[in-house]
């Protein structure tokens, strides 16, 4: 039996119950002497997000394909300490959109994707001056 949950648009299935495992006569060769019980894969759910250029100057374009999964999309811009220094609402389905970034110092932030109040992505963007 398949063991799944979902966690910000990845899901983690659990396949250690539907494998089966010959018996194998040699010693235990994990962590602590222990054989894995099962392995675990990430199954990226279909979205699509690009940001370009990354290191940015003044601006930076994000890309993103969600199709029909989304009625309501925005992004949050972030510097490392959470502090939301941009935010706008996107036109939903498969669009680009450029950002103007030459009010930000030459930093580190976040640019967070949002869609029907659900976190999709999380990517990091360089600013440099």
């Amino acid at each position: 039996m398949l063991k799944q949950s979902d966690l910000f648009g990845v899901k983690l299935i659990n396949f250690a119950e539907t494998i089966d495992r010959p018996e194998d006569p040699s010693p235990p060769s994990g962590p602590r002497g222990k054989r894995d019980e099962g392995f675990f894969r990430l199954e990226q759910q279909t979205k699509l997000i690009k940001l370009y250029p990354n290191p940015a100057h003044d601006y930076i374009t994000l890309e993103y394909q969600t199709g029909d999964s989304y009625s309501q999309m925005w992004f949050v811009i972030q510097n490392i300490a959470g502090k939301t220094l941009i935010q706008q609402s996107l036109e939903p389905g498969d669009n680009s959109i450029m950002i103007n970034l030459s009010d930000l110092s030459a930093n580190i932030y976040n640019l967070t994707l949002y869609g029907d109040g659900n976190l999709i992505e999380v990517k990091k963007i360089t600013v440099i001056k």
